[in-house]
């Protein structure tokens, strides 16, 4: 099972990542898919960007609802399975 520590109110890709025990291109992958990271009434999940100096479009900044959100649109899409799902939701509860 993967730790999870963050005492912070929202997450960096690393983070979020952590939460679906995959890595970081999987994550960008998944955000790149056009349709797929969806709530249930279809409207899109929204991600934060921050905007540092170097970084072009700004960092993704999760939150601990974005990641319950995204677990929930990979699982109706079939990208992961009940065991993986429910992991991720009981990492999130952790936080709440």
């Amino acid at each position: 099972m993967t730790v999870v520590e963050s005492p912070r109110k929202t997450l960096s890709v690393s983070e979020a990542a952590k939460f679906f025990e995959k890595s970081v291109p999987w994550m960008r992958w998944i955000q790149s898919r056009p349709g797929l990271l969806v709530k249930q009434d279809g409207t899109p999940i929204e991600i934060a960007r921050t905007t540092p100096r170097r970084a072009k479009n700004g960092y993704r900044r999760y939150t601990y609802e974005n990641i319950g959100d995204i677990a929930e649109a990979l699982f109706r899409a079939g990208k992961i399975n009940t065991a993986e799902y429910n992991a991720v939701k009981e990492r999130v509860q952790a936080f709440m």
